[in-house]
């Protein structure tokens, strides 16, 4: 059993009596601090690691609603879930940008359902 475990184990104990001491309280920090400093030192790894080298989430055949299909970032990330396997879901108030889009993800052979 590690000292952190140990000091943690106190804390909680006391705090669950109900009379919290000084030295829990600062044991207490002390964890919260280095839990902050960990998760701080883990993303920061992450974002400095070049693109592919960590795994990325499949979307293939999952289905994806994109609202505001019909122009814009909509279409454009319609276009790229196509692109990645997904069922495309469209959705937008403009009508004739809406079918636009549906006649591209068709063209690229991707399931499409349009919502009016």
């Amino acid at each position: 059993m590690d000292i952190t475990s140990l000091a943690t184990g106190v804390a909680a104990a006391s705090i669950i009596l109900g009379n919290p001491t000084m030295i829990d309280q600062v044991v207490e920090t002390l964890v919260v601090i280095a839990k902050c400093v960990v998760m701080t030192l883990v993303a920061s790894v992450k974002a400095l690691l070049p693109m592919g080298v960590l795994p990325r989430k499949s979307v293939k055949g999952e289905t994806v609603l994109i609202t505001g299909s019909g122009s814009g970032l909509g279409r454009g990330m319609a276009i790229e879930f196509a692109k990645l396997g997904s069922k495309i879901v469209l959705w937008d108030i403009n009508e004739k940008g809406n079918m636009e889009t549906k006649k591209m993800l068709d063209d690229l052979k991707a399931v499409v359902l349009k919502l009016e």
